[in-house]
């Protein structure tokens, strides 16, 4: 049974070693206002998500969301995108962003939870989900 949960200064240790090995060049950070959802199983961290908050909380950033590769394909991540658009709503974010590098299958998740582009590059995409949508 995999329990989805906000993660405590406790956990730390364990989501920078999952955040290294899933996004080696990601610098892992933990800021004021910054939240972190963890996918667990058997007390063990399998996936994240990582939210920031701007603007007074009317912009949340999905600044990162992985998944351990042997927990893939199982509904892990739309999971833990659920998480953070709950949160996101509950505290009154207008809009909620993320950017992805466009061959990523998760596109397909966040297309089917609101996203839609909003600037497209060689290199990436910027997704956008307005209040309502």
């Amino acid at each position: 049974m995999v329990g989805i949960r906000a993660a405590m200064h406790d956990d730390m240790e364990a989501l920078e070693r999952i955040v290294g090995t899933l996004f080696p060049k990601s610098n892992f950070t933990f800021g004021a206002n910054e939240l972190y959802f963890l996918a667990t199983q058997r007390k063990s961290i399998i996936g994240f998500s990582h939210l920031r908050i701007l603007g007074h909380g009317q912009r949340g950033v999905v600044a990162g969301l992985g998944v351990l590769p042997p927990y893939r394909k199982r509904g892990i991540g739309t999971l833990l995108l659920q998480a953070a658009l709950a949160y996101f709503e509950e505290i009154g974010c207008m809009e909620i962003v993320l950017k992805v590098k466009p061959e990523n299958l998760a596109t397909e998740i966040y297309a089917k939870h609101g996203f839609a582009v909003r600037k497209a590059g060689p290199q990436s995409l910027l997704l956008c989900k307005a209040e309502n949508s």
